[in-house]
C-alpha cells in the first residue's frame, strides 16, 4: 500500500511532505567482502591541503559506492592519497585495518552513507583528513580506533555519529566551518 514502517529511528529529519517517494538504489551490491589483502601505492608528496596540485591523488585505494550489509578486514594500506570511501553505502563493517607510510588527502571517510561500524582501525600516518564522516554521513561508529591526528566530521553536516574508546586527537580539519557540526 502506502505505508512504511521502520524496525528502528533512522537518525535523520524528515520534512512534512504532501507526497514522500521511497525507492530503492538501483545498482547496489550486497554481502561481499574484502579481506586479508596489502594495498602498497606510491604515493610519496608531502600532501597540502587545497595546494592547486592534485599529486598522488590517483593513489585512492578502495571506493564503496551503493554498497549494502558487506565489509572490508584484515587490509593493510600504505602510501595512498585516500584509502577507504564510501558513498550511498550502509550497514557495512571495516575492522582490523592498518594505515600507514606516506598519507595524502584521506584515510577512511563514509561520506552520504548510514550506519557502517569503524573497529580497529590503526592509522599511523598523519593523513590530512582522518577517520570521519561528511556530507550526510550519519549513524556511524568508530570503536577502539587509533589515529595519529585527524578524526573528524566533515563539511555537509554528518551526525549522529559515535567514536567509542578511540585514541588520537580530534582536530577539526573539516572544511566549511559554518557546516562543522
Amino acid at each position: 500500500g502506502n505505508k512504511v514502517t521502520f524496525a528502528e529511528p533512522i537518525h535523520l529529519e524528515v520534512p512534512y511532505h504532501e507526497e514522500i517517494v521511497i525507492r530503492a538504489l538501483d545498482n547496489t551490491v550486497e554481502e561481499c567482502g574484502i579481506e586479508d589483502l596489502s594495498l602498497v601505492g606510491n604515493y610519496r608528496h608531502q600532501f597540502k591541503h587545497h595546494s592547486g596540485a592534485r599529486f598522488g591523488e590517483d593513489y585512492r585505494m578502495i571506493a564503496l559506492d551503493h554498497v549494502f550489509h558487506s565489509w572490508v578486514r584484515r587490509v593493510r594500506f600504505v602510501d595512498y592519497s585516500q584509502a577507504i570511501r564510501t558513498w550511498l553505502c550502509g550497514f557495512n563493517t571495516f575492522s582490523d585495518i592498518l594505515l600507514e607510510g606516506n598519507a595524502g588527502h584521506t584515510s577512511i571517510t563514509s561520506s552520504s552513507s548510514y550506519g557502517n561500524l569503524f573497529a580497529y582501525i590503526r592509522e599511523y600516518a598523519d593523513t590530512h583528513h582522518g577517520l570521519g564522516v561528511s556530507r550526510s554521513g550519519v549513524n556511524s561508529v568508530f570503536l577502539r580506533c587509533v589515529q595519529y591526528a585527524s578524526m573528524e566530521a566533515h563539511c555537509g553536516y554528518p551526525r549522529a555519529t559515535l567514536y567509542d574508546l578511540n585514541e588520537g586527537r580530534f582536530t577539526p580539519r573539516g572544511g566549511g566551518a559554518k557546516f562543522f557540526p
